[in-house]
């Protein structure tokens, strides 16, 4: 999979539309044909831009990870209940809630899922706060895919034995 800069609010290659020129509309869920076995691991991307959390999807399952999305904390709650999650790429700046109050709701409930925050509040301030409130990591938009695909594994490595590319 081709590494990108993706930029908060439209990510490089965007059409008029908002939607990426070379990503297709695959259902993000689908994992048919794959032995379950063979899968990859899961995050769940909480990103509520379309465009930018299909692109991480795409480029997360070319470097072997199943990947879930949700647009704001309420979907994520819901797809949180409703299986098992590795990691959860958690945006800031969301519908409702914003991340942080969500990653401190799920941190006082006992989920001790790692999180990553990708977001484009990057000012120390923002950084600090969110790793207060429990992120294991925060990457600032505007990222590359292969950088977020990286801290993912490092995020991993000691709870799956992920091993480094």
């Amino acid at each position: 999979a081709r590494d990108r800069l993706v930029e908060a609010g439209r990510p490089e290659g965007a059409v008029d539309r908002g939607r990426p020129a070379d990503v297709e509309d695959p259902d993000p869920d689908d994992t048919r044909g794959v032995p379950q076995a063979d899968r990859g691991e899961l995050p769940v991307v909480v990103e509520d831009d379309r465009d930018i959390s299909r692109l991480i999807g795409r480029y997360l399952r070319d470097n072997d990870f199943r990947v879930s999305h949700a647009g704001d904390g309420d979907e994520m709650q819901d797809a949180i209940q409703s299986g098992r999650f590795d990691l959860i790429v958690l945006d800031i700046m969301l519908p409702g809630r914003d991340g942080v109050m969500v990653l401190r709701h799920l941190r006082k409930k006992g989920l001790n899922v790692p999180v990553i925050f990708l977001t484009a509040r990057g000012e120390p301030e923002d950084r600090v706060r969110g790793l207060d409130a429990g992120a294991d990591d925060y990457l600032v938009k505007p990222f590359l895919l292969s950088e977020l695909s990286a801290r993912i594994r490092a995020v991993l490595l000691p709870a799956c034995d992920v091993p480094r590319r």
